[in-house]
């Protein structure tokens, strides 16, 4: 059964990385807009600004505890 439970939890975070990913990069969008900056969410992990990319946003995941 523990081996169940940790193959489903690493799926599942594998699964919601991207949608975190993509949450994160309207955020700093949407943040740099309220403050003026014309500024949008480009696929996968971009924010452009000008037609020009000015970050990427990527997340890591890891895991801690015994083995």
């Amino acid at each position: 059964m523990k081996r169940t439970a940790i193959f489903f939890i690493t799926l599942f975070a594998l699964m919601t990385l991207p949608i975190l990913t993509q949450t994160a990069c309207r955020c700093v969008a949407e943040v740099l807009k309220q403050h003026g900056i014309d500024s949008r969410f480009k696929r996968p992990n971009d924010i452009v600004v000008d037609g020009k990319k000015i970050c990427g946003i990527l997340i890591e995941t890891g895991t801690s505890g015994a083995q």
